[in-house]
This record gives C-alpha cells, structure tokens and sequence, in this order.
C-alpha cells in the first residue's frame, strides 16, 4: 500500500507541473514536500512538521485499530498486547 501511494504520488506530482488542474492535488501527497538537496541550503519547516503530524495521527489509528483486532491463540483469547493505558496494580504487603 505505502509503495503504491509513493508511485502515485510522484506520477501525480511530475504530472502537477504540466498540467496546472492537478497542482491543488498535489499539495495533498507526500511526495510534493520532498526537498532533496535543496534541504541543505534550508530545510522548510512548516510542510515537515505537517507531514510528521499526519504520519503521527496515522499511526495513532493504526495503533488503535491494531489493540481492536479479534486474533485469538487456539480460541482462548489470551495473547494481547500491553496498552498505554496506566492500570493500577494492587499492592501486596507481606506481614
């Protein structure tokens, strides 16, 4: 999927600069904040923080439907994995 998505993305941004319809597009995909070796005379930080913002709310929900699944191990439904949230665990106090 993501290679599929970074092949589109760059046909429809090479496309964006020959036909002016597809530039409001391309402002969408990933592709069109790629700054290559103009990165080193000044990296633009506003379409940076942009995209790390989408990859972090993405992976937000990837996260979140991941904890969702319905996998069971032989039916008994036992094998999770540990969520962020902060369980409070009872104290044991040996006399």
């Amino acid at each position: 999927m993501a290679g599929g998505v970074t092949v589109a993305s760059y046909f429809l941004s090479s496309m964006a600069t020959l036909n002016e319809s597809l530039a409001a597009v391309a402002r969408f995909l990933p592709y069109h904040y790629y700054q290559g070796g103009e990165a080193l005379g000044g990296l633009d930080w506003i379409p940076l923080l942009g995209v790390l913002a989408a990859s972090g709310a993405l992976l937000v929900l990837a996260w979140w439907r991941f904890e969702r699944r319905d996998i069971r191990v032989a039916g008994e439904g036992s094998w999770r994995l540990p969520s962020l949230r902060f369980r409070r665990r009872k104290a044991t106090h040996e006399a």
